[in-house]
Protein backbone atom coordinates (compact mmCIF):
# COMPACT_ATOMS: atom_id res chain seq x y z
CA UNK A 1 0.00 0.00 0.00
CA UNK A 2 0.77 3.61 -0.94
CA UNK A 3 -0.36 6.28 0.19
CA UNK A 4 0.41 10.04 -0.82
CA UNK A 5 -0.85 13.68 0.03
CA UNK A 6 -0.24 14.32 -3.37
CA UNK A 7 -0.39 12.72 -6.79
CA UNK A 8 2.20 15.36 -8.50
CA UNK A 9 -0.29 17.18 -10.25
CA UNK A 10 -0.03 20.18 -8.33
CA UNK A 11 1.67 23.55 -8.81
CA UNK A 12 3.75 24.00 -5.50
CA UNK A 13 4.48 19.87 -5.64
CA UNK A 14 7.94 20.73 -6.00
CA UNK A 15 8.34 22.27 -3.09
CA UNK A 16 9.10 18.79 -1.06
CA UNK A 17 11.50 17.40 -3.98
CA UNK A 18 13.76 20.40 -3.36
CA UNK A 19 13.26 20.45 0.21
CA UNK A 20 14.00 16.50 0.16
CA UNK A 21 17.23 15.01 -1.60
CA UNK A 22 16.24 12.31 -3.93
CA UNK A 23 12.57 12.71 -3.57
CA UNK A 24 10.38 11.83 -6.51
CA UNK A 25 6.38 12.17 -6.13
CA UNK A 26 5.20 10.02 -8.49
CA UNK A 27 1.39 10.03 -10.29
CA UNK A 28 -0.78 7.67 -10.04
CA UNK A 29 -0.57 5.92 -13.82
CA UNK A 30 3.33 5.68 -12.88
CA UNK A 31 2.69 3.76 -9.94
CA UNK A 32 0.26 1.43 -11.75
CA UNK A 33 2.38 0.57 -14.11
CA UNK A 34 5.77 0.27 -12.33
CA UNK A 35 3.85 -2.24 -9.82
CA UNK A 36 2.56 -4.03 -12.58
CA UNK A 37 5.80 -4.62 -14.21
CA UNK A 38 7.31 -5.15 -11.09
CA UNK A 39 5.02 -8.33 -10.92
CA UNK A 40 1.65 -7.08 -9.19
CA UNK A 41 -1.50 -8.75 -10.79
CA UNK A 42 -4.39 -6.65 -9.04
CA UNK A 43 -3.23 -2.46 -8.47
CA UNK A 44 -6.10 -0.56 -7.16
CA UNK A 45 -5.65 3.43 -7.21
CA UNK A 46 -8.04 5.31 -5.08
CA UNK A 47 -7.89 9.06 -4.78
CA UNK A 48 -10.19 11.75 -2.34
CA UNK A 49 -12.53 13.44 -4.04
CA UNK A 50 -11.57 17.45 -4.76
CA UNK A 51 -8.15 16.31 -3.65
CA UNK A 52 -4.73 15.16 -4.97
CA UNK A 53 -4.20 12.37 -2.52
CA UNK A 54 -3.75 8.84 -3.27
CA UNK A 55 -3.69 5.38 -1.87
CA UNK A 56 -2.40 2.53 -4.08
CA UNK A 57 -2.70 -1.28 -3.03
CA UNK A 58 -1.17 -3.61 -5.19
CA UNK A 59 -1.71 -7.29 -4.72
CA UNK A 60 1.09 -9.78 -5.91
CA UNK A 61 -1.57 -12.62 -6.63
CA UNK A 62 -5.59 -13.09 -6.20
CA UNK A 63 -6.30 -14.64 -2.67
CA UNK A 64 -7.94 -17.50 -4.21
CA UNK A 65 -4.44 -18.73 -4.87
CA UNK A 66 -2.62 -17.54 -1.51
CA UNK A 67 -4.81 -20.38 0.30
CA UNK A 68 -5.31 -18.12 2.91
CA UNK A 69 -1.92 -16.83 3.28
CA UNK A 70 -0.51 -13.09 2.94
Amino acid sequence: MICNETDGSGPHDDVWTRRISKMRIYSGERMESDLREAGFRRVDTYRKDGRRWICVIARRRDQSETSGKI
